[in-house]
């Protein structure tokens, strides 16, 4: 999936990250988050600044993660301070390389992600990737955590129930 990254030029790239954004946008309106922990894209990942910035001037906390000697978690992203589930509507933007509509997710192999998001269970995760990378299933162990939502700049799937079926994937374009 890294090939599609590596093929997009940055005009396209930008424009497919605001298309991203606008569905983001969308989808975090309807979860109403009181805080919102992002990421930095990294190896060409779709960039979701836009809509991090926009609930960051709503007055939403941002945090980001955080690799403090060894340890993984998230600190605000202006004060640094670290952040502390209390049990707030918290959603998480996760990257990856690949989805499916059942909410899988392929990363980049270190389990970092799935470390730290199965220390937040009560958080909603929303996947963020391009349209290419979604594909039919994505091999899972019992330690991956899957997301509740993926978001594409093409479209915005809803998972039923985690590892449920989504319905109609290819029909819930936005």
């Amino acid at each position: 999936m890294t090939m599609v990254r590596r093929r997009l030029g940055r005009t396209e790239g930008v424009a497919r990250a605001e298309s991203l954004c606008r569905r983001l946008i969308v989808v975090l309106a309807a979860l109403a988050p009181s805080r919102l922990i992002a990421y930095a894209p990294l190896g060409g990942e779709i960039d979701p600044g836009a809509a991090v910035d926009a609930y960051a001037a709503a007055g939403v906390p941002i945090f980001v993660p955080c690799w403090d000697d060894g340890a993984a978690g998230f600190v605000h992203r202006e004060t640094g301070e670290g952040f502390v589930d209390d049990d707030q509507r918290v959603v998480i933007l996760v990257p990856g390389i690949a989805f499916d509509c059942s909410g899988g997710r392929l990363g980049r192999g270190g389990g970092w992600y799935d470390r730290v998001l199965a220390a937040y269970p009560s958080s909603i995760r929303i996947g963020c990737g391009y349209d290419e990378e979604i594909i039919d299933q994505v091999p899972l162990d019992p330690w991956d955590v899957v997301m509740h939502h993926v978001v594409t700049d093409a479209r915005s799937i809803a998972v039923d129930r985690l590892r449920g079926s989504a319905g109609e994937c290819a029909h819930e374009r936005t």
